[in-house]
């Protein structure tokens, strides 16, 4: 029963494993299952408080696979040709065949084609952006996203989003059934449930480490480890349904979901699925969702209107709410190739080539819905952490925070996080002070500012140049300085202040001694920029030249300091920066900045226009991030 489909998508080839789901008991521990003892058929069947299993079990024959009185039911097994004994039972379930559950793994050309290799990661092994455990808890200790995966997440604002999170998942525990992990990958340090609550069901021990020699291999730590860079305070859960291939049982799956239920698991992500439904996994889905955990769930990579189970299940099982589907989009944000879709699929997310752990302390790129599915689990994880006790209100939010949907068009119902964080009553928000000439300001690219800066969760505050003062930056997260401003009302007020200071004043560098008197100024009929610096957080995960102006128009710049960071500059003069930033306690000009300063290139609009494009906003979202946060 065991085969693996090969498909041609794209001019890439794709390998989906067909997940075959094997056998195991979900009440007791249980050897490996042998095809004596193979579980061919499914039924659920309801029961009452005072049966027993073994009278279930004696009355109906097979096993039970679950046991819950207290809901109401019970999940069967059967072996080949149990079922015809009691076919003149009347009191027999209706059971549906074990069938197929397929693995929606597509690791880009198989598990050996990762880009550039297992080991092309930059900096080595233990470059996890600054390391699993560079945050020490608290408002302003964030995790370092990767500059692998920096441009992927920008598309769900993750960056922005962790900007406002508190507890970055903590106190969630995220159940991650698939191949196993690697439990000693250094990722995974800290990050684990007791291992006392560890599941194998394959092998039918409490030892769920991945297993090499196939092609599923890496597929459960690539999994988890996506997981923990959205929510990277999360406590995974690792149970093995799947054997090195890739391949598995479905009574397995449905024991591992009861498993991470009894283990308190509020998440559960399944990168896996099968053409055909089965009801007695629909049972337990439903089961899990109406007790409110979340199950997240992969579309399948057929590339095909024909979505995998349980993914299909999501717009009509019972509460649906709680079962979200997940398919991949690009990085133009327009439907993968590769991924399933159609009316039951809720939402999507950055699938291609995206950066995580792999067996063996290593790193590699993945492709594959598998791989979209544990993002969505982590976004899902960060807003129940900072609001445990909104379960049932997260799906309804979630609906409400999508930046567009579509079939095959562009961002095919992709969730910002920012969105949902902010939905909830009583979620964080940043304070900024907005440095404006005469409020509520004349100028269109003050009032874009100031409506992008409420999107990503700043509470914006406004404040006439020529009147500002210093003090006006205390309890502020953020100072920004519009180049609306005369440079002679604001002049050296705010160059002292110990709080982030955004620039774009070009007038202005000198008097903050980011620059000299000479060393700054704006050149006219620009359009675009290039990036200098593609992997630094400012770049927002862009690289190359960028258009950040429909049209020509003017572009302030700097010439700072060899200590500065220069992320982007004028077209063929990288000398003059577009945007560039001193980190805290670096040396500007005969000083040391107090606090994150940088020089932004928007200069101030007349009128309302169109000159902005979506990279302006991109990078001023990733500028205000960086000065508040580092990442």
């Amino acid at each position: 029963m065991n085969y693996i489909v090969k498909v041609l998508s794209g001019g890439q080839r794709y390998i989906f494993v067909l997940l075959v789901l094997l056998i195991l008991s979900a009440c007791s521990v249980s050897s490996v299952p042998t095809e004596d003892n193979k579980i061919t058929q499914l039924a659920s069947v309801a029961i009452s408080s005072s049966d027993t299993q073994s009278d279930i079990e004696q009355t109906y024959g097979g096993q039970a696979i679950v046991f819950k009185p207290e809901a109401g039911f019970a999940i069967l097994g059967f072996k080949e040709g149990q079922l015809t004994t009691l076919a003149t039972d009347p009191n027999a379930p209706v059971a549906t065949p074990a069938v197929s559950i397929a693995g929606v793994n597509a690791w880009g050309g198989g598990k050996n084609a990762w880009s550039g290799g297992l080991n092309a990661w930059g900096g080595g092994k233990n470059a996890w952006g600054g390391g699993k455990n560079a945050w020490g808890g608290g408002y302003l200790s964030l995790p370092v996203i990767t500059s692998q995966n920096r441009a992927a997440f920008m598309q769900m604002r993750i960056p922005q989003a962790h900007a406002l999170s508190k507890n970055f998942g903590y106190g969630i525990k995220v159940a991650v059934i698939d191949s196993g992990i690697d439990t000693a990958h250094p990722a995974f340090t800290g990050s684990l449930a007791p291992s006392t609550e560890w599941k194998d069901f394959v092998d039918g021990d409490t030892n769920p480490m991945e297993v090499s020699g196939g092609n599923g291999y890496g597929h459960g730590t690539g999994v988890a480890g996506i997981i923990l860079q959205v929510a990277p305070k999360a406590t995974i859960l690792p149970i093995r349904v799947l054997n090195t291939n890739g391949v598995g049982d479905s009574d397995d799956v449905i024991a591992a979901i009861d498993w991470a239920m009894q283990k308190g698991a509020k998440v559960i992500n399944l990168s896996l699925g099968t053409t055909e439904p089965v009801a007695a996994l629909k049972t337990m889905v439903s089961y899990a969702n109406q007790m409110g955990v979340f199950v997240i769930t992969s579309a399948g990579n057929a590339g095909s209107t024909t979505m995998t189970f349980p993914a299909a299940d999501a717009q009509n099982a019972p509460y649906s709410d709680k079962l979200i589907s997940v398919g991949s989009v690009s990085s133009s944000g327009s439907r993968s190739s590769f991924s399933n879709y159609g009316a039951a699929l809720k939402f999507s997310a950055p699938g291609e080539q995206v950066y995580s752990a792999f067996p063996g302390s290593q790193y590699a790129h993945m492709t594959g819905t598998s791989f979209a599915a544990p993002i969505m689990a982590g976004a899902i994880t960060l807003a129940l952490a900072d609001n445990p006790t909104a379960t049932n209100d997260v799906q309804f939010y979630m609906a409400n925070a999508t930046f567009g949907s579509g079939s095959t068009g562009s961002l095919f119902g992709t969730l910002d996080v920012v969105k949902l964080m902010q939905k909830f009553p009583g979620s964080p928000r940043r304070q900024a002070l907005f440095v404006v000439w005469h409020p509520p300001y004349p100028y269109y690219a003050d009032t874009l500012m100031k409506k992008r800066l409420e999107e990503i969760g700043y509470i914006v505050t406004l404040k006439d140049g020529s009147t500002s003062t210093a003090s006006d930056a205390n309890g502020k997260d953020l100072v920004l300085i519009s180049e609306s401003n005369s440079d002679t009302d604001v002049n050296t007020k705010f160059r002292n202040v110990t709080v982030p200071v955004i620039v774009m004043e070009d007038g202005l560098y000198d008097d903050m001694l980011m620059t000299d008197g000479y060393s700054r100024g704006s050149v006219i009929s620009q359009y675009q920029t290039s990036i200098l610096n593609s992997s630094h957080p400012m770049a927002g995960g862009l690289s190359g030249v960028q258009s950040v102006y429909t049209s020509p128009f003017d572009m302030n710049w700097g010439t700072p300091n060899s200590g500065a960071i220069k992320v982007a500059s004028i077209i063929n003069n990288s000398s003059r920066a577009t945007i560039f930033g001193y980190d805290k306690d670096v040396a500007m000009l005969s000083m040391v900045a107090p606090a994150r300063r940088i020089g932004f290139f928007l200069p101030d609009y007349s009128a309302p226009n169109e000159y902005a494009t979506n990279n302006t906003w991109r990078l001023f979202e990733a500028a205000v991030t960086w000065a508040v946060t580092g990442n």
